[in-house]
């Protein structure tokens, strides 16, 4: 059994790189993107505090889409094992 870790009820920032195709920067200074595209991040935790320090090990997934009609990015963030 692994050590256990006290679940994150803290808001937390993540970063994530956004990829709404091959054509994306120029999509995006043209105001032509898409109205939905992928979302891909890979987050790692940075804590200090020690009911929170498990998460330091840990390496993150999250999969999710943009919605720019509604101005909403939803995703889902995993931990790998």
């Amino acid at each position: 059994m692994g050590p256990s870790c006290t679940p994150l009820t803290q808001v937390c920032l993540i970063l994530a790189q956004l990829d709404p195709g091959p054509n994306g920067y120029g999509a995006f200074i043209n105001g032509t993107l898409p109205p939905k595209f992928p979302m891909r991040t890979a987050p790692r935790f940075q804590r200090a505090h020690p009911p929170y320090a498990c998460m330091n090990r840990v390496q993150a997934y999250g999969v999710g889409e943009v919605d720019l009609v509604n101005a909403l990015v939803s995703y889902d963030v995993c931990a790998a094992l």
